[in-house]
């Protein structure tokens, strides 16, 4: 799922979607089978130099996915879907008042157990070696901009900034983030974790690693071998439970994290040894992937005596 939160800084997917051939070619592709550009081009009556440009205005936007297949004579473009819902919050949130938030880069974690594959880089270089767990305690780690393991955690420290007066309503954690496959593959499902306040809230299955091309801030220097960009997730924990990208995951709630009896807000991303899925994770954070962010947190909040604007009749 693609999830809108901000309708002015996604411009170029609804550009994408302002398209009668661009909409039937994600018709063509929505069995979720892979087709050529051939195979494409004679569904849409186009030439193959003309569908070109509706494909990569798709690929651009994270629609579809292309990558090259060997051939006995050269190579050739297969293309498929890679979602198959958008969640537009027209509204944003952010525009209410009652609301704290905090970004922490990926390299912030304030604990870890990591086993390699694994591996931490800034903007500019690595840290450390390849697949060194003890490179994770490293001081620079505080300038990791992505960060990559295949089974262990990182957890994460918000500051908890309610006042006495304040109640807790909602808690988003929003991230960019792929999984771990060995020699990177698409189509190698990783199971995810996520613990709030020591509290297993959900698990996101992630599809794989993403390679296929570039992420739009993914520094130059960066091996096209390595995960290029991810997926924002967004997970909610509400009155009514926790979601992730608008869907329902778990019943853990607002006031199961007690909030009102701790000093911040603990978020961990746990990729466990005897999950179903065990293929690892990338954490993009700014400089790296497609979305130029950390892991943001978002506390919103009502004042004692004052019912939430969303609950009122």
């Amino acid at each position: 799922m693609i999830v809108v939160n901000n309708a002015q800084e996604s411009l170029s997917l609804f550009e994408a979607l302002a398209s009668p051939v661009r909409l039937q070619i994600i018709g063509l592709l929505h069995g979720g089978e892979e087709m050529n550009i051939n195979e494409i081009a004679k569904h849409v009556n186009l030439t193959n130099s003309a569908l070109t440009m509706h494909i990569q205005k798709l690929a651009d936007c994270g629609i579809i996915r292309i990558r090259l297949s060997a051939l006995s004579r050269g190579t050739q473009k297969l293309c498929s879907l890679t979602e198959d819902k958008i969640l537009i919050e027209l509204v944003d949130k952010m525009s209410n008042d009652n609301f704290y938030e905090t970004e922490l880069e990926v390299g912030q974690y304030s604990e870890y157990s990591i086993n390699p594959t694994c591996g931490l880089a800034d903007l500019y270089s690595l840290i450390g070696d390849f697949d060194s767990p003890q490179v994770f305690s490293y001081p620079e780690r505080f300038q990791a901009h992505i960060v990559w393991f295949t089974e262990g955690y990182v957890t994460y420290r918000f500051p908890n900034k309610l006042r006495t007066y304040q109640r807790p309503e909602e808690l988003q954690i929003s991230m960019e983030i792929s999984g771990e496959a060995p020699g990177a593959s698409n189509h190698f499902p990783s199971d995810i974790h996520f613990i709030v306040n020591g509290i297993d809230v959900g698990t996101y299955i992630c599809p794989g690693e993403y390679f296929d091309r570039r992420g739009r801030y993914t520094p130059d220097w960066w091996s096209s071998n390595f995960g290029q960009y991810g997926r924002i997730k967004n997970l909610s924990i509400d009155r009514y439970g926790t979601s992730l990208d608008g869907l329902h995951i778990g019943d853990t709630t607002i006031e199961d994290l007690h909030l009102e009896k701790n000093e911040h807000i603990s978020f961990t991303v746990d990729c466990r040894d005897q999950s179903n899925y065990h293929g690892g994770v990338n954490l993009f954070g700014t400089g790296f992937g497609d979305y130029n962010q950390g892991i943001r947190c978002r506390l919103f909040y009502s004042e004692a005596g004052k019912e939430p604007e969303k609950n009122k009749q």
